[in-house]
């Protein structure tokens, strides 16, 4: 009989150093390249292959790759023809080094107060393409799509006066320009135009169409990712029909090349984001969400057919091809990132690199004998939906508990139950392995991944059904999940904590408000930067967002009732379950003002009330130790309404 002992579980330390990400896989010659997210140094760096050799970093430390453009910034480099054009993240100034000598690199456009992002390269003019995002003395914003030359770092003005700009793209034959353009209130995913512009000699605009009637006509459209093919064919992603799929222009006629109820792409909340590429004339490689669930095939364009690549996964995104295969960042519920290739002929599926191949995991290493024992304990989740309010049906992932972690403390006939709400409130919760899961399961904590009814990645409808509805949709679905949860056995009354990050902080916020919440069988929960009042968002969020709560809520002036009763600050009396607060004091979305406000009113009524903030922090964690300490914080202030 094997007696050895379980082994302890993961530690807050490793499992925050386990959060390396690549993401912006792109190509060019013969190299490879993606960008690498590290926790421990808290910066991006631009990694790299030639050829079948191994990769490596090509940035020095003293630069981190990383546009701030809308804040959540994307499209950070783009690949010349012999090197690397990046957004530096201390300046936001665009640098560029040749692959001859990495170490050489030269400032190629840096404008104070100017950030860039959504890089692309005009190969025909030898320039580069880029979202300009203008933060002047004042508080109005400038955004516009510009054109970098990389021999002198002359800039022209591509397009301007529409609110916001993304993906600036250019045909082969350097003759035509396409981009997404819109207006406030609307986001990306709500309603976008597209633009197809001719181009004169120089590469400047000379004549441009709309394809879309756009939100001037209150048409609700949302368009995304314009790629062209190489005979000039455009392609685009549209809901026009309720559901993201693909469709191409040709010959003046636009058509779906597949319709189908599933997204061909997710919610852009970053520029850059890549969810198709171009094989060939007639083949494109997608990636799909059907059902919460992410597919991967080749589309024939003539025939509309879709031809299933192996794998199941999780999470698929930054495709590129690249010397006659594909190349994708893959997931999946047990592994973290690969960077996989896929051989176009048979539709196998080949790890090409993985995050554990990289320095950060070493045989000597912690996190390497960490990744052992996860591959070892790791439980795929279950993806499970429930009724709601309204005859709607919401969606989740429920992971369970790992039983040996009862020798952490945690002792009962059934385990607590974590809700987990993803942010946006429009983004979407999926099954990729992440170790902050794996730090609460492991210590006997089961979870309950909501997808609640605005988030993306079911089609429009559930898209949109929060429109007016924010903060009272979602609460339901809420409670709804936690009913669901207590008739599966999953967990008892009283042992349920509900966690958030932004958006879905508010969530938690507005839960732990409500009398609704004990009675659901909440006992407490955790704000990650999670927004606590609605009018004081309206009045200091930045530009991106600025109006997204008109879409959400209503006019602030003709709704200034449903944001008082939705705002929790203005609530804090019917506050009564332990709460802990997590927040950056740099946090230009959910500024910090509102959050300590709102702590230091419940510490002032005697609420057993958590705080933790960061100096060095915005939206969202990036420093390892700061994400490792946030997991301790949120461990220890639950810990104490454990029986």
């Amino acid at each position: 009989m094997n007696c050895q002992p379980a082994p302890a579980p993961i530690s807050a330390l490793n499992a925050a150093a386990q959060g390396l990400q690549w993401s912006e896989v792109r190509s060019a010659g013969n190299w490879l390249c993606w960008l690498e997210f590290d926790p421990q140094l808290g910066s991006v760096r631009l990694r790299g292959r030639k050829g079948n050799l191994p990769s490596r970093r090509l940035t020095p430390e003293q630069f981190s790759v990383r546009s701030r453009v809308h804040e959540y910034g994307g499209g950070a480099y783009c690949l010349t023809k012999e090197g690397v054009v990046f957004v530096n993240e201390a300046d936001q100034g665009l640098y560029q080094f040749s692959f001859d000598n990495p170490q050489r690199i030269q400032r190629l456009c840096a404008v104070n107060g100017n950030r860039y992002g959504d890089l692309n390269f005009d190969p025909v003019h030898q320039r580069v393409l880029a979202v300009e995002e203008v933060h002047g003395a004042g508080e109005v914003v400038i955004n516009r799509l510009v054109a970098i030359h990389c021999g002198d770092g002359r800039r022209e003005i591509i397009a301007e006066g529409a609110d916001f700009y993304a993906s600036p793209r250019i045909s082969p034959s350097g003759s035509w320009m396409a981009w997404i353009s819109w207006d406030h209130p609307f986001q990306p995913w709500l309603s976008t135009r597209l633009t197809l512009a001719q181009l004169g000699a120089g590469g400047l605009p000379v004549e441009q169409q709309e394809l879309t009637t756009g939100n001037y006509a209150g048409h609700d459209e949302s368009i995304f990712q314009p790629e062209f093919g190489l005979d000039d064919t455009l392609y685009f992603v549209s809901d026009r029909t309720g559901w993201w799929n693909l469709y191409q222009l040709n010959k003046g006629e636009i058509s779906c090349l597949l319709p189908m109820a599933a997204e061909f792409g997710v919610a852009q909340w970053q520029l850059g984001l890549r969810s198709y590429c171009l094989l060939s004339a007639n083949k494109i490689v997608c990636s799909l969400i059907d059902k919460g669930q992410t597919r991967l095939g080749i589309l024939d364009s003539d025939h509309g057919i879709l031809q299933p690549l192996d794998g199941v996964w999780s999470r698929c995104h930054g495709l590129s091809c690249w010397q006659g295969h594909i190349h994708l960042i893959a997931e999946t519920a047990v592994e973290t990132a690969r960077l996989v290739v896929v051989d176009q002929r048979t539709g196998r599926v080949n790890r090409l690199e993985s995050i554990q191949s990289t320095e950060c995991f070493s045989e000597a290493s912690d996190l390497h004998k960490t990744w052992r024992q996860k591959e070892i304990l790791n439980g795929a989740p279950e993806p499970v939906s429930f009724e709601t309010s309204a005859g709607e049906v919401a969606y989740g992932f429920y992971y369970a508990a790992q039983g040996w972690s009862l020798d952490s403390g945690v002792r009962s006939t059934a385990p607590p139950l974590l809700i987990q709400l993803h942010g946006g409130p429009s983004s979407m919760a999926d099954t990729g392995y992440d170790p902050l899961k794996q730090f609460w399961i492991q210590r006997g904590f089961s979870i309950l991944d909501i997808n609640y009814r605005g988030s993306s990645g079911f089609g429009r409808h559930y898209r949109h059904c929060l429109k007016g509805n924010w903060g009272k949709l979602e609460l339901e679905d809420v409670y709804q999940a936690c009913a669901y949860a207590l008739s599966r056995g999953w967990t008892e009354r009283g042992k349920i904590f509900i966690r958030g990050n932004s958006a879905g902080g508010y969530t938690v916020l507005r839960a732990l408000s409500d009398p609704r919440a004990q009675a659901a069988g909440i006992c407490s929960g955790a704000s990650h930067y999670g927004i606590s009042d609605l009018l004081l968002l309206d009045r200091q969020t930045h530009k991106f967002e600025s109006c997204y709560l008109h879409w959400l809520i209503g006019d602030p002036q003709r709704a200034r009732k449903e944001y008082l009763e939705r705002s929790p600050i203005h609530h804090h009396e019917n506050f009564k379950m332990p709460l802990i607060f997590f927040q950056g004091e740099l946090d230009p979305v959910v500024p910090v003002v509102q959050t300590r406000q709102l702590y230091q009113a419940l510490k002032s009524a005697g609420l057993p009330v958590g705080w933790l903030s960061f100096a060095n922090e915005r939206h969202g964690f990036r420093q390892g130790s700061n994400r490792a300490r946030v997991l301790e914080h949120e461990w220890e202030f639950y810990r104490q309404f454990l029986g």
